[in-house]
């Protein structure tokens, strides 16, 4: 298949939006459907979904019980889960991140299977969060092919370009996604 531009569509630079994975259909994806969308991650896919779950084991837990059957090994491409908790009157908070390790091979040739590691939690006594990224910051460097201390300095450039939208009080949704096209192409070019 090929892209509107006439290009291909390749795994390495196509990410699959669904609206959401959830027996609500016709609207939602369920089913068959669901793993395929989840089968297309383990293979490269890019995908950004939503679920409803309290925690990352009921997340997994949905995706693996009939009819999506899910396996392990494709679970473990999902990348990033974040769990979102409801505050009252609509607002939502992120309340916990979780980078899920997909599952390798060792030198020898063995699987690994290495278990969810936590990268951030919403600490709602101190309103902040606790971050524990930096187990795991060779792995994410790895995964997008970057060296982990590039990846540090990135990761410190978004989060000061973040905390300057906080500090200037932008938040209605129109001027957040303007100043993330806005710094998108400087991290382009970092990148380079």
């Amino acid at each position: 298949t090929a892209r509107a531009d006439g290009a291909p569509v390749r795994p390495d630079d196509t990410v699959l939006v669904v609206p959401e994975f959830s027996d609500h259909l016709p609207a939602y994806t369920w089913g068959e459907e669901a793993r395929i969308a989840i089968r297309a991650a383990s293979v490269g896919y890019g995908m950004a979904a939503t679920i409803h779950a309290e925690r990352l084991e009921d997340v997994l837990d949905a995706l693996r019980r009939p009819p999506v059957r899910a396996d392990d090994d494709e679970l473990s491409r999902l990348g990033i889960v974040i769990i979102l908790r409801r505050l009252g009157a609509g607002r939502r908070r992120v309340a916990a991140a979780h980078y899920i390790r997909p599952t390798a091979r060792d030198e020898h040739g063995h699987v690994q299977r290495l278990g969810p590691a936590v990268l951030a939690t919403w600490d709602p006594d101190h309103d902040r969060f606790e971050h524990f990224g930096w187990g795991v910051t060779p792995e994410l460097a790895l995964r997008i092919g970057r060296k982990a201390g590039d990846f540090e300095l990135e990761v410190q450039r978004r989060r000061e370009a973040l905390d300057t939208l906080v500090d200037r009080a932008v938040v209605e949704v129109d001027a957040v996604r303007a100043a993330l096209r806005a710094y998108r192409p400087l991290a382009q070019i970092i990148a380079t």
